[in-house]
């Protein structure tokens, strides 16, 4: 996630969830979660004790840790949503494989508690993905596009919006 860009359009303890499974599974980094936390300190007269322990914590244990009891009522499919949202941009920018978006995408979803079904439908991807990359003919170009269309059907038939 590109720096400044911070969740919006959902509470607290979500982009807490979404922060915590999202530096647990390498889509956010640490220092996104932080500057999310200044920014929100210097909106707040009185920010939540558990923002300011994400601001100061020294390392990646501490943030999780201060993320984790802050994310307590999470919209976790509202978190999983925008989570995929960032793995379909890094995908389309070239900055991630198909097969890494796809194993990462199999992981928000049970992190967050997404449907079963769009969970099948990435691991037939990652069966498609192995049987591709060990075929005569390698990876195709078809199937970095399948993924893109999983990701986006994802965020779409889950319900709710980003």
């Amino acid at each position: 996630m590109a720096a400044g860009t911070y969740p919006s359009g959902f509470g607290q303890a979500t982009a807490c969830a979404y922060y915590w499974i999202g530096i647990v599974l390498d889509v956010v980094s640490i220092d996104d979660a932080r500057a999310w936390a200044f920014d929100l300190i210097a909106l707040q007269d009185t920010p939540p004790i558990a923002i300011i322990e994400l601001a100061m914590a020294g390392d990646r244990t501490a943030v999780l840790d201060a993320l984790q009891s802050a994310s307590v009522g999470a919209d976790q499919p509202a978190a999983g949503r925008r989570l995929l949202a960032d793995v379909l941009r890094v995908l389309q920018a070239g900055e991630r494989a198909a097969i890494d978006a796809i194993l990462i995408a199999m992981r928000i979803i049970r992190a967050t508690d997404l449907p079963d079904s769009a969970y099948r439908d990435f691991e037939q991807l990652d069966e498609l993905f192995q049987w591709t990359a060990n075929g005569p003919d390698g990876p195709a170009r078809e199937l970095h596009l399948e993924v893109i269309r999983a990701l986006e059907d994802c965020m779409g038939t889950v319900g709710g919006s980003l």
